[in-house]
């Protein structure tokens, strides 16, 4: 994505696009997002647990990514939009392809009709990577069947637009008829007439665009020849226009364009505060799925360090696919501190062989919002200090002696039966639970 809009041509995009759509789901995810959360007081910090997660991903042949927020912040810059809009390529190409067969069977209305239909439907890919390229590939086939159904001022006016659009596109007469190639090249060398032209643009700080030049921010004044142009304004946080203008002695010499919210670009900025603890599982849900949809992620592992019975403990839920989908929370205990590592590779095998479908639940789970507090260093292994009564070894001792009486009870009285026992010294069943 942090190639120019420029660069990337129209045969480049709609092959791209056709690997993209043919291939398979992975089975699991490969390229994950992880949000870790490390609350006041809990085992393990958060650039630890992330690390040790990242190390866990990438002995399994995956990657996880560390800063997914400022990833999909980066390629939202970079151009980054919903997948379905990248649909408007294939459909583009299908209905050129069958334009174009029309063409070479000599069916010029039925071509004209199909290329007429893509070049409608290319409109809306003006302001995408390589849209400009496209339109300008289809005005110039389109030109070429006006021009064999007798429409030469609009094949004019196409050629000429195509020419602008890609001026590194070559025409020559081993893909088009010599007829085609000369007024194309006439197209391009005829001297029009200038006329002065505002373009405003709304709310503030858009940028403009005209047949792929950058003019700056709205408003601008430029000298425009008469005809076909392409106007693309953009800005960040906001939707991107672009649009054919027709420029004429009878044309309004006062252009005006107004940008509305991009809701993608609102999901990443918000999708920070929408993932803090304790909020709830659809607005969750919602963030993980814009950091998927434009960090290019196949999930996102949710992930916090916390106490659990006094020791530390890892939460972990992977969500993945469209529209998201997340496996069960998976709990990790680790009784010692440098068992971390061993933890992250456990939490990442469980999150990933968990399935999917459910809520994210995590970051409201009461594990995380109602976490336990951190043992109090002072006592024992947490809990109440331990009085003499409580000592284990004092018991120990007392049940062993009176366990020996017993036994010596059952010897003396003859039993036949053979008695087994087993001592605990767990903590609980000396107060300490």
């Amino acid at each position: 994505m942090g190639r120019s809009r420029r660069a990337l041509g129209a045969a480049v995009v709609l092959a791209v696009l056709a690997a993209v759509v043919s291939g398979s789901p992975a089975a699991h995810a490969q390229d994950v997002g992880l949000v870790v959360h490390a609350p006041a007081g809990a085992p393990a910090a958060v650039e630890p647990v992330r690390a040790a997660l990242a190390r866990a991903a990438a002995r399994s042949g995956a990657r996880g990514e560390g800063r997914p927020f400022s990833r999909a912040v980066d390629l939202l810059a970079a151009g980054a939009v919903r997948a379905g809009r990248l649909d408007g390529f294939a459909r583009v190409t299908q209905l050129a392809a069958e334009g174009w067969r029309g063409y070479l069977e000599a069916r010029f209305a039925a071509a004209a009709a199909h290329l007429g239909d893509a070049r409608g439907e290319a409109a809306a890919l003006l302001d995408l990577a390589g849209g400009l390229e496209v339109y300008a590939e289809l005005c110039l086939r389109l030109g070429a069947v006006e021009l064999a159904l007798g429409r030469e001022r609009e094949a004019e006016l196409d050629f000429r637009l195509a020419g602008l659009l890609d001026p590194a596109r070559a025409v020559t007469d081993a893909e088009f008829k010599p007829a085609v190639v000369d007024r194309f090249r006439a197209a391009q060398g005829r001297a029009r007439k200038s006329r002065r032209r505002r373009i405003d643009a709304g709310p503030a700080g858009i940028a403009i665009e005209v047949d792929g030049r950058v003019l700056g921010q709205a408003p601008v004044d430029i000298d425009l020849e008469d005809g076909l142009h392409v106007l693309v304004a953009r800005a960040p946080g906001l939707t991107a226009r672009g649009q054919v203008l027709a420029v004429e002695a009878s044309g309004a010499a006062h252009i005006r364009v107004q940008l509305a919210e991009d809701p993608l670009a609102a999901a990443v900025a918000g999708a920070g505060a929408r993932m803090r603890i304790g909020e709830p599982a659809a607005g969750a849900a919602d963030a993980a799925q814009a950091l998927i949809a434009v960090g290019e992620l196949d999930g996102v592992l949710v992930a916090a360090s916390v106490w659990r019975r006094g020791e530390p403990a890892l939460l972990g839920q992977l969500c993945q696919g469209a529209p998201v989908g997340c496996g069960p929370v998976i709990e990790i205990g680790y009784a010692r501190s440098d068992r971390l590592e061993q933890a992250a590779d456990a939490l990442w095998r469980q999150t990933r062989e968990g399935g999917g479908g459910g809520a994210l639940t995590l970051l409201a789970d009461a594990r995380l919002v109602h976490r336990e507090p951190p043992p109090d260093p002072r006592l024992p292994a947490g809990g109440e200090p331990e009085r003499w009564w409580q000592s284990r070894w004092l018991w120990v001792g007392v049940g062993g002696a009176a366990l020996s009486a017993v036994a010596a009870g059952l010897m003396l009285s003859g039993g036949d039966g053979e008695l087994e026992w087993t001592l605990s010294s767990d903590g609980c069943q000396f107060g300490r639970c």
